[in-house]
């Protein structure tokens, strides 16, 4: 366990040979956390995050984080997030028009971190997205394929 100065909390390691990261998300700031291999930290997340802050979030409930890694993706990527309690999640990917393209996910899933792989071999080039949705969340990511 990495200990940082006494603002910050403690930099913990995750099962798998994964390290937990941090990201401030929210108006008020807060922090939320999950665990990414080493070598594929997710832009955006650190090491740390402050306490207090970390705390108030995690006390807080409705919490959500997402991330997708790699992006831009050539054969698959790995869709990360978070949920702060039992939620409904729904994970789907649209292309540019608008039109569904699969979806990924939807679902019943428990407090914690959740990964879902997006084999992408399958479609073309381009540009997508992805929805993340629950009763009172979403967010969209855009997705770029290369091939």
């Amino acid at each position: 366990m990495v200990m940082f100065s006494s603002t910050f909390v403690n930099a913990q390691t995750c099962p798998d040979n994964k390290i937990r990261v941090y990201k401030r998300v929210g108006a008020s700031g807060g922090c939320v956390s999950h665990c990414v291999s080493w070598n594929n930290m997710p832009p955006g997340w650190s090491t740390s995050c402050s306490a207090g802050r970390l705390a108030n979030e995690q006390a807080g409930g409705e919490i959500f984080t997402l991330a997708v890694s790699p992006n831009p993706v050539s054969a698959s990527t790995t869709v990360l997030f978070y949920v702060g309690q039992t939620e409904n999640v729904s994970l789907k990917i649209f292309d540019v028009s608008g039109r569904l393209v699969t979806t990924l996910a939807d679902a019943s899933f428990e407090e914690g971190d959740h990964e879902i792989t997006w084999n992408a071999a399958d479609v073309n080039a381009g540009i997508y997205f992805l929805r993340f949705e629950t009763a009172g969340y979403s967010e969209n990511q855009k997705l770029i394929v290369a091939k």
